[in-house]
């Protein structure tokens, strides 16, 4: 995706709970290599708008567009984390798949710098 393209677009959405309407008709654009901060009272709605670009909770109406490979990083205001964690080694999990796939292509890297057997069948594999 080149830089500047929207990779979260939420258009014209309504949100809430049972009797208690959070959000009405909010629409924004987040474009690649963009920083977004939700800065608002208490009950605006920040964390509503979180679970629904998560993913955690449908719009009443509207859409929430973003590419399905997107991953999104999210700490609920009410965080269940495993015991004995401090919120940031909590926080940090949200890099566990990046840093096993870095440690997957070190090995590989490795592996590959002292061989030279390029046809057999065990290299190709």
């Amino acid at each position: 995706m080149p830089a500047g393209e929207a990779i979260i677009e939420v258009e014209h959405v309504d949100a809430g709970y049972p009797g208690v309407t959070v959000l009405r008709d909010v629409s924004f654009t987040v474009n690649r290599g963009e920083v977004f901060v939700l800065l608002g009272g208490s009950g605006c709605g920040k964390s509503t708008i979180m679970k629904l670009i998560c993913g955690l909770q449908a719009p009443s109406s509207g859409s929430v567009d973003k590419p399905s490979d997107l991953r999104i990083g999210y700490l609920p205001q009410i965080m269940e984390h495993h015991k004995g964690r401090t919120v940031m080694e909590e926080t940090l999990t949200a890099f566990d798949r990046i840093n096993e796939i870095e440690r997957e292509l070190e090995s590989v890297n490795a592996a590959l710098s002292v061989r030279d057997d390029y046809e057999s069948e065990s290299y190709l594999e």
